[in-house]
C-alpha cells in the first residue's frame, strides 16, 4: 500500500561533485552540487542547477565556465565542507588540502584529488526559481590514468569508491547487479554438474533449451575422486547436446601453446565484410579515418604486449592481416581479443563523434583466421603475400578474408580458428 506524499524532489541517489570555479587563483572556488547530470549524449552536454545567492553562481555566471570534479568515499568530508561553507569567507582548496590543477580548455580550475574531471563552458541559463540551471557543452574530460583499463580502454570509476547523495545522507555503491543490457542478453547453456563422487545426484534440466530430465536409471555413476569445482564435468550435458547439436570445429589447434614463442599470421575480418577502412584504388589501400585508427591500434600491440613484435601487417577496406612475434610471455587470443576491443572502442567514438559509416552490432567477425608458421619459407611468402595484397585485391574480392590461399600453405595443416 502506497500512500501519498507532498511534490518534491525525491530521484535519488544523485551524484555528489565538487564543480570548481573562477578564473584566477585569487578567485578559485568550490562549490558542492547534486542537482546536476547528463542531458545529451551527441554533443555531450550536461547541467548544474545553482541557488542565485552563492558565490559560485557569480563566478560562473561571468566566466561562462565550470569543472565538474567527481567525488570518492576518500573525498566524502570535503565534499560536505564545500557544500555548507561560503567561498566568499574561505579558501576552500586551502582549508581542505586540496590541489588546483590547469585545465585543458577553460580557466576554472581542476581538483587534483578528484579520478574524473569533466570541463564545461556554458551555453545557455535558464532562471527556473530557487535555482539557476547552467547548461553547458562538455569541452574535455581529465581521468586519473590508473583507473583506465588498458586492456580495453574503458574509464573504470567504480575502482575509486564513487559517492552518491541521497535524501541528505552520503553513501558509497554497493556491489555490481550486472552490466547495460543484461536483461536481454542471451544465457549460455546451463552447465549441468555432475559431482565427483560414488553414488547417484539429480540433474537438473531446462526444457526451454530441449534439454529432457534425467531420468534414476539414465544417471551413471561416477567413481569416487578428489575434484575441485574447477574440474567437475557436466558430463550427461555434453553427451546429450553433441547429439542434438550441429558440429562445431574446435576453435584452436588442439594441444598446442598458444604462449609458445613463434611467428603467427592472423586475419581479422569486419563483420558482414562491410568496406569501413579505406578503398583500393590503384593497387595502393587509402585508409579512411576509421582505418586509421586501425593501423595506430595495430602499432600499439608492441607496446602493449612485451617480446611482441609486428613484423608485418596491412589494413584492407574489411579485414586486416597480421603477421607478427609472439616471445612467449602472452596468449595469442588475448593479443587478438585485446585489439578487437581497443580498436571496436575507438571506432564507435569516431562514430558517434565524427559521423563515421556505422557496422552491424559489431565491428568485427567473432572468429578470425591463424596460421602458426613453422619454417622460413612460409615466413617469407606469408610476408610477401601480405605486401602484395592490394594488387591482389580485385573489384573488393573478399576472397582472402577466409585465410591464406591454398599456395601459401606449407607442411602440416596448422590452421584454426578463434
Amino acid at each position: 500500500m502506497k500512500t501519498a506524499f507532498k511534490p518534491g524532489t525525491m530521484i535519488y541517489p544523485l551524484p555528489a561533485v565538487m564543480v570548481s570555479c573562477g578564473d584566477s587563483p585569487e578567485n578559485y572556488n568550490i562549490i558542492t552540487i547534486a542537482w546536476t547530470g547528463t542531458i545529451c549524449s551527441d554533443p555531450p552536454m550536461c547541467y548544474i542547477s545553482v541557488r542565485p545567492n552563492r558565490h559560485s553562481h557569480e563566478l560562473i555566471s561571468r566566466t561562462g565556465e565550470f569543472v565538474i570534479n567527481l567525488t570518492t568515499t576518500e573525498l566524502a568530508r570535503a565534499t560536505d565542507w564545500c557544500g555548507v561553507k561560503s567561498g566568499r569567507e574561505y579558501n576552500k582548496f586551502r582549508e581542505m588540502g586540496l590541489h588546483p590543477e590547469a585545465a585543458q580548455l577553460v580557466k576554472a580550475p581542476l581538483i587534483k584529488e578528484s579520478p574524473l574531471n569533466i570541463e564545461c563552458k556554458v551555453v545557455e541559463v535558464k532562471h527556473l526559481g530557487s535555482h539557476d540551471m547552467f547548461i553547458a557543452n562538455v569541452v574535455a574530460v581529465d581521468a586519473e590514468e590508473d583507473l583506465i583499463d588498458k586492456s580495453t580502454g574503458q574509464f573504470q570509476l567504480n575502482h575509486a569508491g564513487p559517492l552518491a547523495y541521497s535524501h541528505g545522507k552520503y553513501y558509497g555503491l554497493g556491489e555490481k547487479l550486472g552490466g547495460f543490457g543484461f536483461s536481454v542478453k542471451k544465457r549460455k547453456y546451463q552447465r549441468y554438474i555432475v559431482r565427483a563422487y560414488t553414488g547417484v545426484r539429480p540433474y537438473r534440466h531446462d526444457t526451454r533449451r530441449g534439454v529432457p530430465p534425467c531420468t534414476p536409471e539414465q544417471q551413471p555413476t561416477y567413481p569416487r575422486v578428489r575434484a575441485n569445482n574447477n574440474q567437475r564435468t557436466s558430463v550427461y550435458f555434453r553427451q546429450h547436446m553433441e547429439q542434438q547439436l550441429p558440429y562445431r570445429k574446435q576453435l584452436r589447434l588442439q594441444g598446442y601453446d598458444y604462449t609458445r614463442p613463434a611467428y603467427y599470421f592472423c586475419t581479422i575480418a569486419v563483420n558482414d565484410k562491410l568496406h569501413l577502412f579505406g578503398n583500393i584504388i590503384n593497387g595502393m589501400i587509402h585508409l579512411s579515418s576509421g582505418g586509421e585508427i586501425i593501423r595506430q591500434t595495430i602499432h600499439e600491440i608492441a607496446t602493449r604486449f612485451d617480446k611482441t613484435e609486428i613484423t608485418e601487417y596491412i589494413v584492407m577496406p574489411n579485414h586486416v592481416h597480421l603477421l607478427f612475434f609472439n616471445g612467449g610471455e602472452h596468449y595469442v587470443p588475448d593479443i587478438i581479443r585485446w585489439f578487437k576491443s581497443v580498436s571496436t572502442n575507438r571506432y564507435i567514438h569516431g562514430v558517434n563523434e565524427q559521423g563515421w559509416t556505422r557496422f552491424n552490432k559489431t565491428l568485427w567477425q567473432r572468429n578470425y583466421y591463424e596460421h602458426i608458421i613453422r619454417n622460413q619459407q612460409a615466413f617469407e611468402n606469408i610476408r610477401l603475400y601480405i605486401r602484395d595484397n592490394p594488387k591482389r585485391w580485385n573489384n573488393g574480392c573478399d576472397e582472402d578474408i577466409d585465410g591464406l590461399p591454398a599456395s601459401i600453405h606449407m607442411g602440416t595443416e596448422t590452421t584454426t580458428k578463434q
